[in-house]
Parts: C-alpha cells; sequence; structure tokens
C-alpha cells in the first residue's frame, strides 16, 4: 500500500531550524525547497543586517 507521504514530490517550507530536519526525515524521498516569500525576507534581513553594521 502505498502511503500518502510516498506520493509528495516536491514541500515548501519555512526555513526555520526544524523544517527542513522534519522533511528529511518524514519525507526523505521529496525534494525540500525554501519558500520565495521566506527567502526573499531573508535576504532583506541580511543586508539590513550589513547596512547597519557599517
Amino acid at each position: 500500500m502505498v502511503q500518502r507521504r510516498d506520493r509528495i514530490e516536491v514541500v515548501a517550507i519555512d526555513p526555520s531550524a526544524a523544517l527542513p530536519k522534519a522533511m528529511r526525515e518524514m519525507l526523505f524521498r521529496t525534494a525540500v525547497r525554501v519558500d520565495g516569500f521566506h527567502l526573499v525576507m531573508k535576504a532583506e534581513d541580511l543586508v539590513t543586517a550589513v547596512r547597519h553594521s557599517r
């Protein structure tokens, strides 16, 4: 019997530390990708941190 999780091909997630690890453990055949919103938000945070450090 095929589990539902065996049919999942790609998961888009928030890049917090716990989520990628959990996805790799539970959905080990699934591609885990960071969603665009969180990727841009993280990049903006890094740019702001660099600007404020100067």
